[in-house]
């Protein structure tokens, strides 16, 4: 198996936004080629600002933050030094009416877009259709490689093909489709015969519930609220997604559509099937901020792939995912995310030997019930109300909805 160009990771920008501007890419420059070579983008946000009837109005994304100007232009400089495509993500999928109707306002939208294009970007996620069935995109930027967004829940195959009929040649599928194996294989199946060109790719985690109720209300307030969305008291997440990971039951995959991979065979599911695997991360910025400059060049502060977001001192660390995949180091969704560290690699067989006689005893994962109930997250298409596998394997009882788990006092 071949890990070239397999990973889309996030900018952090939460966390990065004032007097940060080296922080990432001093952080790339130490970075070993084995992590960046598999690297497939680093996608970052962006907001359009524009005045439309004497207010200043912005689009941009459903996280709510941006990377700042320095920082694009590093994002920029990191491409061109260590051939590490940097992706604009403009991924709202609710734009204004003006946006709509203003045929001005379009271009000026195109034209801003074009004058990163014009600098070197030759990525680029747009969430909005419309836009992009004029054409007026992919004429002013010939060379762009475009994706839709994850938010517009591409889950068949009958989705990809009306997106890739809009213009898209990456197709950013929905979470879902990490509980249906079956439905990726239709579409890999589709794509080799008919639109071999075409990339896909899969979101490995972001701890969203499957169809969640509050997702599309969560992602339109979330451009402009961001992470205020979070907290305690009246924000909104003690209605959502709070609620249901505050007690035993945050343990469960059904409470988030994550990639679970505890062995080689579940990953070659994936890896088989999709191009591209796609990491969250733009809110975490705060992994970045606790060094300094000066930190990030004296202590080597590079990006490594580690088992463990914990305790470094009972850490693995690896300078490529290609290693934890020769070496079998399972559960590999240990491994899918790189980190910031001043650890260098330490991974070997005999390492990961002894780490898995200390450590992996007891892990849920690697147990008889653990992979079994591996096996049926493949394809189990979060029917939770009908399964209760999770809540059975876990030993918690069954429960059809996590929505309603707990009682909510406003």
């Amino acid at each position: 198996m071949d890990f070239t160009r397999r990973f889309s990771i996030a900018h952090p920008e939460k966390g990065l936004e004032n007097g940060y501007p080296n922080h990432y890419y001093l952080v790339i420059k130490n970075t070993p080629k084995s992590i960046l070579d598999e690297i497939e983008d680093i996608y970052f946000g962006k907001h359009f600002y524009y005045k439309y009837q004497r207010k200043i109005k912005f689009l941009g994304n459903a996280m709510g933050t941006e990377a700042t100007d320095e920082q694009v232009d590093n994002l920029l400089r990191i491409q061109e030094e260590f051939g590490v495509c940097v992706s604009l993500t403009m991924n709202t999928t609710t734009f204004p009416d003006e946006f709509l109707l203003d045929q001005a306002l379009q271009d000026d939208f195109i034209e801003w877009i074009g004058k990163y294009y014009d600098k070197g970007l030759r990525s680029c996620t747009i969430g909005n259709m419309h836009i992009m069935r004029t054409g007026k995109l992919q004429r002013r930027c010939p060379d762009m490689h475009w994706k839709n967004t994850v938010n517009h829940l591409i889950s068949d195959g009958q989705q990809v093909a009306d997106t890739i009929g809009c213009g898209f040649n990456t197709i950013l599928l929905d979470r879902s489709l990490n509980r249906n194996i079956k439905e990726l294989k239709r579409i890999y199946k589709f794509l080799s015969e008919s639109h071999p060109d075409i990339q896909t790719s899969l979101l490995l985690s972001e701890s969203c519930l499957y169809r969640c109720p509050f997702k599309l209300e969560h992602d339109t307030v979330g451009g402009t609220i961001s992470s205020n969305y979070w907290g305690e008291g009246t924000a909104l997440s003690t209605l959502s997604c709070n609620n249901w990971k505050s007690d035993e039951r945050d343990k469960l995959p059904r409470n988030g559509i994550n990639m679970v991979v505890s062995t080689k065979e579940f990953l070659d599911e994936y890896l088989n099937t999709v191009n591209i695997l796609k990491s969250s991360g733009r809110l975490d910025g705060n992994r970045y901020n606790i060094y300094t400059e000066d930190d990030i060049k004296s202590k080597n502060i590079k990006l490594l792939r580690s088992n463990s977001m914990g305790n470094d001192d009972f850490s693995l660390y690896s300078s490529s995912f290609q290693k934890c995949y020769d070496l079998n180091t399972v559960p590999f969704d240990r491994w899918l995310i790189v980190q910031p560290t001043d650890k260098d690699d330490n991974l070997t067989e005999d390492n990961f030997k002894e780490y898995s006689e200390d450590f992996l005893q007891d892990e849920f994962w690697l147990s008889d019930t653990g992979q079994r109930l591996n096996r049926i997250l493949l394809n189990c298409r979060s029917q939770c109300y009908n399964c209760h596998e999770c809540e059975r394997a876990f030993g918690i009882p069954d429960y059809d909805s996590s929505v309603v788990t707990k009682d909510i006092k406003i």
